[in-house]
């Protein structure tokens, strides 16, 4: 099992891409007992517990590594580093990274950095039900992203029910739309980069981003489809680092299962087959990425660049234009504009002054 691990990751470099690792440290299981090796090493050490020393279920699943205590810490850390090293892993995913005390994330983000500069780190600002050591905004200035949940909320709405966001036609003020795509939280100085956020709409849990659009749309395939594609521009056109959900470019669906883990693959996997049918909308989105690659203003590195470069402007209800300036950029064009349109109608997009416009994308 090593050598085949260790024989995909290599095959994937040398295809082009990078290889994340999901790491879930925050709980483990079982945390006590003859089967846990936690427990076996120390007990009552590397889990939270309560006076009585009854283990606190912080994660959701049973339990919370302890990761103030400087062992506990190390162990992380030197697990990290280990998979960086060894697999050559290139970044990490940390689940439940709200769980984690601020201290621990910075020393374990710094020791990968010494290691590797350009390792990708990023994970999930909350918690399974216990306290947030580590929210949203606590990542600045650590070389650590974290999932956007307000960039979600806006677009998305509500995570699971029929609440419509911006996708399915409720109209948003300018200040929220402008700091969801300029990849900031505004001057509470939440971010302090762009590197710092990761801008999606939806991902492995919750409903899958066609069946939530489905919730709070008219049963209208054609306009659930053309929402599907306002949901990857949106995440892809937008400062700072995208994610987009594996398969919901080719309409995955869950079956309105909101919490699969159990559900096995007849739910889980991909259906290929269906890329046949959403072939349109699997290749809008291969060329929003491409535009994305190809035009270095969609990917501006630093708070100061976004603020000098991209103005957002509302010129209807539920309707904004994004205008970027590439000038000085190698590579860029000297102006772009975004026309976004949330509505649930066809509207006529806004003027623009001067002739000699080129399409990129479209509809």
């Amino acid at each position: 099992v090593i050598r085949e691990f260790k024989g995909m990751v290599r095959d994937m470099h040398r295809a082009g891409l990078r290889v994340i690792l999901d790491v879930v440290y925050n709980h483990t299981w079982p945390p006590e007992g003859s089967g846990s090796a936690f427990w076996q090493t120390v007990p009552f050490y590397y889990f939270r517990t309560n006076l009585m020393g009854d283990v606190l279920n912080e994660s959701g699943v049973g339990n919370a590594m302890h990761d103030e205590r400087p062992m506990v810490s190390k162990f992380v850390r030197d697990s990290l580093l280990y998979w960086l090293q060894e697999y050559r892993i290139d970044g990490f995913r940390f689940d439940l990274l709200g769980m984690h005390a601020p201290a621990s994330v910075r020393d374990w983000s710094d020791a990968l950095q010494r290691k590797r500069p350009d390792v990708l780190l990023y994970g999930e600002p909350w918690t399974g039900g216990g306290p947030t050591r580590f929210p949203f905004g606590a990542q600045r200035g650590m070389h650590m992203a974290a999932f956007n949940d307000r960039f979600r909320g806006l677009f998305r709405g509500d995570l699971d029910g029929e609440t419509p966001g911006f996708l399915t036609g409720r109209d948003v003020d300018l200040a929220s739309f402008r700091r969801a795509v300029t990849g900031t939280t505004g001057p509470d100085g939440e971010v302090s980069s762009p590197i710092e956020t990761v801008n999606y709409v939806s991902a492995h849990d919750n409903l899958t981003l066609r069946d939530r659009l489905a919730r709070s749309l008219p049963n209208d395939p054609a306009l659930l489809n053309s929402s599907v594609r306002l949901a990857h521009a949106m995440v892809l056109l937008s400062q700072g680092v995208p994610f987009l959900e594996g398969g919901a470019e080719i309409g995955r669906t869950k079956g309105g299962n909101r919490n699969s883990y159990n559900a096995g693959d007849s739910v889980n996997q991909y259906d290929w087959q269906r890329a046949v049918q959403f072939s349109d909308e699997m290749e809008y989105v291969r060329g929003v990425i491409a535009l994305r690659r190809s035009h270095p203003v969609f990917r501006l590195r630093t708070t100061e660049d976004i603020q000098r470069r991209v103005r957002v402007d509302k010129t209807g209800p539920s309707q904004f234009m994004v205008s970027l300036s590439g000038r000085g950029i190698p590579g860029a064009m000297s102006e772009y504009l975004v026309m976004v349109n949330g509505s649930l109608e066809s509207k006529p997009a806004p003027p623009t002054q001067g002739g000699g416009w080129q399409v990129l994308a479209d509809a």
